[in-house]
């Protein structure tokens, strides 16, 4: 079958477009947002303005003002982390089985350095409104058969496309996600030199033109859940006389014990993963998964439906709403540079030759001197007029008003991010006391709270991969705890 009319490979590149039509927006405010925080402002919400400034080579400032609020939020829960649990519920469950669930989850976090993976995903849904973490199988050594299970940060959220219209926070009901790298040809064809396509030509970026850069191949990881529908039985456990409810397949040689009644019967709709390595023109390689879940787990921010324009999802960071007001600062703080950049360098001005002893008058602009002499002619003057004596150069600029503004675009930024707006100054005294700052930092917690509980649940969501996972691959040990 031709690469072109594959019909698994025309769903790839269909999908891949269909995901992009919701995500590539929500991207591209999450880059601002990126931006924003590593105080390259202008260039996120006024690069034609941040041109003109450069060719006109006036002042260009732009100072941190989100990036603690970032760190504080992060850096509380970073001070308290959290961790998978497990708990006996239902079915025969006994505390057995959730320590031996909850002690090869310990080691897998251990081993893994989890908090680094949750933290990642934690920050980047923080300060750009989603993050990602990926449970991955790999040998810890080559000298093993046995793969391990990893809890593996995503450090770029970029490369990961989910399907669109998901809405949990920790996309439990994905249908579809991509996870793409880019790789230059050269080391394309080495790694994979039994690949069909070996020259990217026009013909083949003409029909996956996304996967293609000028001298790059984007190789993704292509994960989709498919249904399946498995048997499920009760029946009653001669030993204790519990009813449990199984799924056939999954029972000692696919089938009831001898004797043991059939309660109960009916098929049951369930998931399987499959994925595989691709760049959009061929498979490149079948990824065998043990999982029924695909094992990308997001941190995002509070979710909005406008219902408005070509992308009414909007997903928000903490400093979303307040980028303009970081915009304002930003300009403030810049004219208040040019204003300063204005203090003029020459402090007296008096007609040429009227200075007397003129290193004297240099020294008066920086130490006291006891007096200053000027001539009252000079060569030129006519013999009957007195010159004025010389005068410093004047400057007042409205300093004062920016500094007004420039607290009013402080306060705007802070209640956009639901954090204590600052104090006036009749009230900077009344905040020194202890339990004044644990209130305005208890108030900082409860506005960005919304972040800690998606990481909760994250944290929880691959708990559930993990769990499936062990079951699959230790399943004998799992029986006979």
């Amino acid at each position: 079958m031709s690469l072109l009319t594959d019909p698994k490979l025309q769903e790839i590149r269909e999908r891949r477009s269909e995901a992009e039509s919701e995500w590539n927006p929500i991207l591209a405010e999450a880059r601002k947002d990126r931006l924003c925080r590593a105080g390259k402002v202008w260039e996120a919400m006024d690069p034609k303005g941040l041109e003109k400034r450069q060719q006109a080579g006036r002042v260009v400032i732009s100072l941190d003002e989100l990036g603690q609020y970032i760190n504080q939020t992060v850096n509380e829960i970073r001070a308290n982390p959290r961790g998978i649990k497990f708990a006996p519920t239902g079915n025969g469950a006994n505390d057995a089985g959730a320590e031996f669930y909850q002690n090869h989850t310990r080691e897998i976090e251990y081993r893994s350095h989890a908090q680094m993976a949750y933290m990642t995903a934690l920050e980047h849904a923080v300060a750009s409104s989603v993050g990602w973490l990926k449970v991955t199988l790999k040998r810890e050594h080559p000298r093993t058969y046995n793969q391990d299970i990893w809890i593996e940060p995503v450090f770029n959220p970029d490369q990961v496309l989910p399907s669109p219209g998901f809405v949990w926070p920790d996309g439990r009901d994905l249908r579809y996600l991509f996870y793409i790298e880019p790789w230059a040809e050269r080391d394309f064809t080495r790694r994979w030199p039994n690949a069909e396509v070996k020259s990217f030509t026009t013909e083949w970026r003409h029909v996956a033109s996304a996967w293609f850069g000028d001298k790059t191949v984007q190789v993704g990881e292509y994960w989709n859940l498919e249904t399946v529908m498995r048997k499920l039985v009760a029946f009653q456990d001669p030993r204790t006389g519990q009813i449990i409810e199984a799924l056939v397949d999954e029972l000692p040689e696919g089938k009831l014990p001898e004797g043991i009644e059939n309660l109960r019967e009916e098929d049951s709709e369930d998931t399987q993963v499959y994925a595989c390595l691709t760049n959009g023109i061929e498979i490149l390689d079948e990824i065998e998964w043990p999982g029924k879940y695909i094992p990308f787990v997001s941190c995002m921010g509070p979710s909005l439906f406008t219902a408005s324009g070509d992308h009414p999802r909007q997903l928000l960071s903490l400093i979303r709403l307040a980028r303009d007001p970081a915009m304002f600062h930003a300009y403030i703080t810049s004219c208040i540079g040019e204003a300063m950049g204005a203090v003029p360098r020459a402090q007296w001005v008096g007609y040429k030759g009227q200075f007397v002893d003129p290193r004297r008058w240099e020294r008066a602009n920086h130490e006291p001197v006891s007096h200053l002499e000027a001539s009252a002619r000079t060569e030129d003057s006519p013999p009957d007029v007195v010159l004025p004596l010389p005068i410093r150069q004047p400057w007042d600029p409205a300093i004062g008003n920016l500094l007004i503004a420039d607290d009013a675009a402080k306060r705007a930024i802070q209640a956009a991010m639901a954090v204590s707006v600052l104090p006036t100054a009749l009230q900077r005294d009344s905040q020194k006391s202890g339990e004044a700052l644990r209130r305005v930092e208890a108030s900082m917690a409860r506005g960005s709270f919304h972040f800690s509980s998606a990481h909760d649940l994250m944290i929880e969501r691959t708990g559930v991969i993990g769990e499936d996972l062990i079951k699959n691959l230790h399943l004998k040990e799992v029986t006979t705890a």
